[in-house]
This record gives structure tokens, sequence and C-alpha cells, in this order.
């Protein structure tokens, strides 16, 4: 019994305490009383709201994101020749059919070139003309030669030189 003795006071402070402040906090008929008699206007006072209309609509969302594509199939595009590119007839990423032109080569390289293989065959062709006519010369000095050989008017070697011509 003396334990519960030893306890009991303290035990009873403390619980007067407890009731004792519970009490003061719940006395009064007006809340907030202690801030200067602001508690009607607390009670009083209304909260902003908003009122919209519920109408069916479209919804826009919007998503940002990074990413990184890759494509189904990869083609290697090159030109045939080698030369500058004069004009650009298909940005990356366009559709394009297969043979089409995707750009252009500026052209002054090739006619130079062109020129030049035609000045050369003309060139090959007064040559090949110019042969054409020594050889016919050298087939009728031949003739003439043959003839001559038959009544020993000419050399075996001038004959002989002028068959080997011909050849």
């Amino acid at each position: 019994m003396r334990r519960r003795e030893h306890f009991g006071k303290p035990l009873q402070a403390v619980l007067c305490l407890i009731v004792a402040v519970f009490i003061t906090g719940c006395a009064g008929d007006k809340p907030n009383e202690s801030a200067g008699g602001k508690g009607d206007d607390l009670l009083s006072k209304k909260a902003p709201v908003k009122v919209a209309v519920v109408s069916r609509g479209t919804v826009q969302s919007w998503i940002s994101l990074t990413a990184t594509l890759l494509p189904i199939r990869e083609s290697r595009v090159g030109a045939k020749v080698g030369g500058r590119v004069a004009e650009i007839l298909a940005d990356e990423g366009d559709s394009v059919e297969q043979g089409a032109a995707l750009f252009k080569l500026e052209q002054r390289d090739f006619e130079l070139a062109r020129d030049q293989a035609k000045h050369n065959l003309d060139a090959a062709t007064a040559g090949l003309s110019a042969a054409n006519v020594n050889l016919e010369n050298t087939s009728r000095e031949f003739e003439r030669l043959k003839g001559l050989r038959a009544s020993n008017a000419v050399s075996q070697q001038d004959y002989d030189s002028a068959a080997d011509a011909v050849k």
C-alpha cells in the first residue's frame, strides 16, 4: 500500500492539471475569443468558389519527349561519277521513287571532257583519212612496181619494200 501512496499524489496532480487545461480550452461561447474577438469574422467569411458549366468538347493533351528514331531500312546513295553538286533535288527524309534523281552535278567539267573527246575524235578521223590516202598511194606504187618488176626494170629490193609497205 505504501507504494500506491507514493505515486498517488503526483498522479492526482497531473490529472487535475490536464482537466483544468481542457476546461479552459473549451470554455467560452465564441471560438477564438482570445484572438481579440475575431471569432465571428472567421465564421461569417465565405471562401471564394469558382463555378464552371460542364460540357462536352475535345481535350488537347501534349506530351514533349526526347527520342532517337531509327529507320526501318537504310540505303547508301552515291553518284556513278564524281563531281561537285550543283542542285539538291531531295532532302533527307523525303520519299523518292527508285531511280529518281536526288541531285544534279555541275556540268562544266563534263562539257569540257566531252569537247576534248570530240576534238580527239576529229583528230583521229583526220589521221585515219591520212592513213587511207597513204595506203592508196602505197598500193598504187606497189602495182606500178609489180608491172616494172616483170620486165626487170625495178630491183628486187625496191619491189620487196613496196610489198612490205602494202601489208
